[in-house]
């Protein structure tokens, strides 16, 4: 079966979870399906060095059947 992707950004560095949320309510429709998300980590410094990591974007990756 072929199929027809799209792939969206969002950024989530610098929202919060009720922001984000109602980003992920307007993805797309109308036959799409979510078949991905993959998380951007980057690493977080602090003054005392690398200490951890922390999810910058997320890019979800859509697809629906070609007719």
């Amino acid at each position: 079966m072929n199929y027809e992707y799209k792939e969206i950004y969002i950024p989530v560095g610098k929202k919060g979870w009720k922001e984000l949320g109602s980003t992920l309510e307007e993805l797309p429709s109308e036959g799409w399906e979510l078949f991905m998300a993959v998380p951007i980590i980057s690493l977080t410094a602090w003054w005392f060095g690398i200490s951890g990591s922390r999810t910058t974007a997320i890019i979800h990756y859509f697809r629906r059947p070609l007719n």
